[in-house]
């Protein structure tokens, strides 16, 4: 066993603890989890960002109001379902805005099941009476509405529920049904769905063989309350545990240090703000892919999760280029035994961080995984908004905090929901159309042996065609790992045949023209005669056209063709980024010969250095920084024939005009003749000019 593995099992296990109950049961706190959800929800109101809805299909006879009784009794079962939330209420215990109970800020208030009405409100949409052609149209808009439709956090039930009737098949076949359920995040997790489904259909079918009627309701025993698991956890946020979260804290603090998400290339740039839409693509991987996976991870001590994360890991760290990818992944979180059986919101989120420097093979980032997930599960019961509260990450609302992709391998209990006599065909979750990262992969085992769910995709960031590629991509990726573990993985090929063939060969087919016939000089002509009455530069209060820059950049030029600057010279620009500096390099071009930049802020041996590197003719400045270059280039102007040369864009047009008429013209350039050097920052020890043309 690994040194991780055996880390993780040290850890003491909880499972036969029994939750300790609050001592007001009308009300609680939240936990940790809640309350960073909570705060969220109440900085963007009215998303769909935190619905969790699932469409349930049903073919043959249903009993509609057995079904609605049922809800009911699920909810009467689940204290989760009974809560709303809200802020204490000031003064309740003093001037404080504490509630009886000692809790600050939000709170949920627990409505007792004889307030609630018991069936619960079931609407039914007839799409029945519909033509066959538009049925699933409709359907699909109908089951989107529900899972975009927000929820008041101040009124229970968070749940809520629309039946489908869609009525028989194209040969009058069985009656056809789709339950449409939708909750709210905060009461409810992934492994909340297999108990929901497992208490719906048992009631059911008691209605069903009992005839319960809302005068003779179903007796409904009480679920273990999630209240006070929420109460639990909020005083160990508070320390009240003697501080037993202090350890785990320590660890994520100290191997998070410094970490920064890594960054996807986008198809737009990124806003300032998080635009929470998100695209929608089903994917699958198939049986025999996922069985030579399990195999690698058995050579490696590792599980399938393991092998599935290095490889999402190592797609990422190909697309950005980072050396640490951090990857964000749920976890059930339900240590006591009591968890098991419970509706709510237990899941919490671990920030799993691998170092892929140095090129591994994919074995050995399979085992770097393994590794980090083993020292991550070792240290889970922190809740994650407590992890970031630590690290106190720079606050950026257009980033979700410490990782940027989730990644999810769903594997709580399968729990398949019984309705009587009717067949249930398929659970099937439903896109809610939002999400608060840039990317999220969520997968199921398939009833074939193989993988199947779903990427969400920031739509704001990626077009669809994007993510498509980048699931392929991941998919041959996972593909050379099972099949070539001992390759480095910057050696496993991410494209197919035809994304090759069309880079090589397709976008290479026409290739653009290249004019090697003209010269620099003779395009900015051109442009100057084709714009003249365009705006060229406007900047400090200079508005300057083509048609002047043309008039008086042919003046310097020919200044400069007087003094001897031609094609194979060099000239030098003392100059800011301003207006002047656009009009000298203008000249410089239509005479022929190349610019050297020299930046007023250089220190004075670099200047020194590179005119004694460039030899330029002259240096062009502005009159305003003329005793400046005067004093930094004082030994240069010392030698023999060296001048440093005003550039006024503000002098009189007219008198531009006659030196253009009066000068001597400039030499014909070649397009093969130097056009600038530029050095570099010398970090080496030495600048170097590097020349174009």
């Amino acid at each position: 066993q690994t040194p991780a593995r055996r880390a993780h099992q040290r850890q003491p296990r909880r499972a036969h603890q029994t939750l300790p109950r609050r001592a007001d049961p009308s009300r609680a706190p939240l936990s940790p989890a809640q309350e960073r959800l909570w705060f969220l929800e109440r900085l963007i109101p009215g998303t769909p960002l935190y619905n969790i809805s699932r469409a349930v299909t049903v073919e043959g006879a249903l009993d509609v109001g057995a079904l609605s009784a049922a809800l009911g009794a699920v909810v009467v079962r689940h204290e989760a379902f009974r809560v709303s939330f809200g802020e204490a209420a000031a003064g309740a215990a003093g001037n404080d805005g504490a509630a009886e109970d000692g809790t600050h800020g939000p709170v949920q208030r627990v409505t007792a099941p004889a307030d609630l009405c018991r069936p619960l409100a079931l609407p039914v949409a007839d799409l029945a009476s519909l033509p066959q052609s538009r049925r699933r149209a409709e359907a699909s808009r109908v089951a989107r509405r529900e899972a975009r439709r927000p929820f008041d956090l101040g009124r229970a039930p968070l749940l809520r529920a629309v039946l489908r009737d869609q009525g028989g098949g194209h040969r009058a076949g069985p009656e056809r049904h789709t339950l449409l359920l939708t909750v709210h995040h905060l009461v409810f997790d992934g492994w909340s769905a297999g108990v929901l489904f497992r208490d719906l259909g048992r009631f059911y079918g008691r209605l069903v063989d009992d005839g319960a009627t809302p005068e003779r309701p179903l007796e409904v025993a009480e679920a273990p309350r999630f209240g006070d698991f929420a109460a639990r956890e909020h005083e160990r946020s508070e320390g009240a545990d003697g501080g037993r979260w202090a350890e785990e804290l320590a660890w994520w603090s100290d191997h998070l240090a410094g970490l920064e998400p890594a960054e996807l290339p986008t198809d737009r740039p990124r806003g300032a703000e998080r635009g929470l839409r998100a695209g929608h693509l089903d994917v699958a991987l198939p049986a025999d892919l996922v069985d030579r996976l399990r195999a690698l991870g058995r050579d490696r001590d590792a599980s399938l999760f393991m092998v599935l994360l290095a490889g999402w890991q190592a797609l990422v760290l190909r697309y950005s280029g980072a050396r640490r990818v951090a990857v964000g992944s749920p976890v059930a979180n339900r240590h006591d035994a009591e968890a098991e059986a419970m509706v709510g919101f237990f899941v919490n989120t671990l920030v799993l961080d691998v170092d892929l420097s140095g090129d591994p093979t994919g074995a050995e980032a399979v085992e770097r995984t393994r590794d980090r997930v083993f020292a991550a599960l070792a240290h889970q019961e922190v809740p994650f908004s407590r992890v970031v509260e630590a690290l106190a990450p720079e606050r950026d609302l257009a980033h979700a905090p410490l990782a940027g992709t989730s990644f999810a391998l769903q594997n709580a209990p399968a729990t398949d929901l019984e309705l009587g006599e009717a067949r249930v065909n398929a659970v099937e979750g439903v896109h809610r159309g939002a999400t608060d990262q840039d990317l999220v992969v969520s997968l199921h085992e398939a009833p074939d042996g193989g993988l199947a769910g779903t990427l969400l995709y920031d739509s704001a960031l990626f077009d669809a065609a994007t993510a498509r590629r980048l699931a392929a991509h991941w998919r041959r990726l996972l593909e050379g790992l099972a099949t070539r573990p001992g390759v480095p993985l910057a050696e496993h090929d991410l494209l197919s045949a035809g994304e090759r063939h069309r880079l090589l060969v397709e976008w290479n087919r026409h290739p653009a023209p290249v004019h090697r016939h003209r010269d620099l000089a003779s395009m900015l002509r051109a442009t100057v005669a084709a714009h003249g009455d365009r705006a060229a530069l406007s900047a400090g209060g200079v508005e300057m056209d083509y048609a002047e820059l043309g008039v008086r950049a042919e003046a310097l030029a020919r200044r400069l063709a007087g003094a001897g600057i031609g094609p194979g010279s060099r000239v030098g620009l003392y100059l800011e980024r301003s207006p002047e500096a656009v009009l000298a390099i203008a000249s410089v071009a239509l005479a022929g010969a190349a610019y050297v930049p020299l930046s007023p802020d250089y220190p004075r041996e670099r200047l020194a250095w590179l005119l004694d590197d460039a030899a330029p003719q002259l240096v062009l400045t502005h009159p305003d920084l003329a005793r400046d270059a005067r004093d930094q280039l004082g030994p240069w102007l010392r030698g023999a024939g060296r001048e440093l040369w005003p550039v006024d864009p503000a002098a009189p047009l007219e008198e531009e005009a006659r030196r253009t008429a009066a000068g001597p013209a400039p030499a014909v350039p070649s397009p093969d003749d130097l056009a600038y050097v530029l050095y570099t920052s010398g970090s080496t020890g030495r600048p170097k000019g590097v020349g174009r043309w």
